[in-house]
């Protein structure tokens, strides 16, 4: 039931995405709002890496003001491509490939139930992504980069676990 529930999601991308998505500009404030059944397109689309690399097309004139955006595809999870890593990590070893692809199994059985039940309002529930963006002055670490970041007694913001619930919810 996954795999044909991804097809489908992947076939009705022109219909959930009639107009580009929103993108939020480094180091500023915003929100993008998505549905939930559009995250689990875009989502499906990363699963069957349709998603090209953005970063590889010059925008505007000769190639000034191009974003440097996200890799937004599962090819190095199947193996076709090193994990490009963030800010210099390692890649993911083959350990980790199995923990997150019952992660992502587990997540797609769950919204192909949910596109089955017509009347559990999953489609249409908003996803919001939220960039806050604080006064950093007070933060200010010498010039030392990341590694005082584990000297620094500026308090950070509180966190909260929520123990119940899923993921998905």
């Amino acid at each position: 039931e996954i795999v044909p529930t991804l097809c489908e999601l992947v076939l009705e991308t022109p219909r959930h995405f009639r107009a580009p998505l929103r993108l939020l500009r480094s180091g500023g404030p915003g929100s993008v709002e998505l549905s939930a059944e559009q995250c689990a397109c875009l989502l499906a689309n990363a699963f069957f890496c349709t998603m090209p690399n953005r970063n590889d097309t010059p925008r505007g004139r000769g190639g000034r003001g191009s974003s440097v955006l996200p890799y937004f595809s599962f090819c190095w999870l199947i193996g076709e491509m090193p994990n490009p890593g963030r800010h210099g990590a390692p890649p993911s070893l083959p350990s980790q490939h199995e923990a997150k692809w019952r992660c992502l199994l587990e997540y797609f059985g769950v919204v192909a139930r949910r596109r089955r039940d017509a009347t559990s309002g999953w489609r249409l529930r908003p996803v919001t992504f939220r960039r806050l963006v604080g006064d950093t002055s007070e933060l200010s670490l010498g010039g030392h980069g990341e590694e005082a970041w584990g000297m620094s007694d500026a308090p950070l913001c509180p966190v909260e676990a929520v123990e119940g619930g899923t993921i998905e919810d």
